[in-house]
């Protein structure tokens, strides 16, 4: 009789996956339930703020690239202690500063555990962007439990072109706001920063909409609605949602234990 063999893999960083592509639920410590038995996860893959070996990234925290991991893998119960649903079923993304980037030594040097919309439908690229004319729409509940120590504002949902980012929703804890962070052009890399809603406090809700179709960014940020109007260099240029946990504190040098965390009621996205 033909028997199968799953090798686990035990990481550095409480991140565990064994070789048949399955996530080993923690030991020890609060309990963390799949993400999937409360949310749907198929048209999503994730980025965790470990390497491929549970690390931090290895030497200088840039030897190694941040894990990422594809549907088919949320949806097979995954759970770690970086992205879980807690004992009420809200979804928890936990980034601690210390930890592996996206592009180390060349891009973002800030940690992040967050999902990355595919979409699939009518006009989508080779990458499973879509763009203006097509527009979508994202919307979501969440609440801040904490910003590393080091950041000065933590993302809470994002529009990203393919190569840069378009525009970010911030939570700022000196400021106590929401803000929109809007990239001037295709090329500037200079975001412009509009404070949308303040008076907003960690655990409190933040219930909010991004909106963007034709030539129109619409932000909905608990009841509070702008329209922003971009350049005409972002026009039709490709575009995806993401919604987690992302801070602007560099990736090393930061206290032991020092974490970015957001919990999510319910996200979702319309085109």
């Amino acid at each position: 009789m033909r028997s199968s063999l799953c090798i686990v893999i035990v990481a550095l960083a409480p991140f565990v996956l064994n070789s048949c592509g399955q996530s080993e639920v923690p030991s020890s410590g609060p309990v963390r339930n799949p993400p999937s038995r409360f949310f749907s996860l198929a048209g999503w893959k994730l980025t965790l703020p470990v390497d491929s070996f549970g690390g931090t990234g290895g030497t200088g925290g840039i030897q190694f690239p941040a894990t990422t991991l594809i549907s088919s893998q949320l949806t097979s119960e995954f759970v770690d202690d970086f992205f879980y649903a807690d004992g009420a079923g809200k979804l928890v993304f936990s980034a601690p500063s210390n930890g592996a980037v996206t592009t180390p030594g060349s891009g973002s040097d800030h940690t992040r555990s967050e999902l990355r919309e595919i979409y699939t439908g009518l006009g989508a690229d080779t990458n499973n962007d879509w763009n203006s004319a097509i527009g979508g729409t994202l919307g979501a509940s969440c609440s801040v439990q904490s910003v590393a120590v080091n950041a000065s504002e933590a993302t809470i949902g994002q529009i990203h072109n393919q190569s840069v980012a378009f525009a970010l929703l911030i939570y700022r804890p000196a400021q106590r706001d929401i803000a929109l962070s809007l990239y001037t052009t295709l090329t500037s890399g200079i975001a412009q920063r509009t404070s949308l809603i303040g008076n907003v406090g960690l655990n409190d809700t933040i219930t909010y909409s991004l909106v963007y179709s034709g030539n129109t960014l619409t932000t909905t940020v608990n009841g509070v609605t702008r329209n922003f109007t971009p350049d005409t260099s972002w026009t039709g240029t490709p575009m995806y949602f993401k919604v987690g946990a992302y801070h602007s504190a560099p990736n090393t040098g930061n206290p032991v234990g020092d974490t970015t965390r957001v919990t999510f009621t319910s996200f979702n996205v319309s085109h």
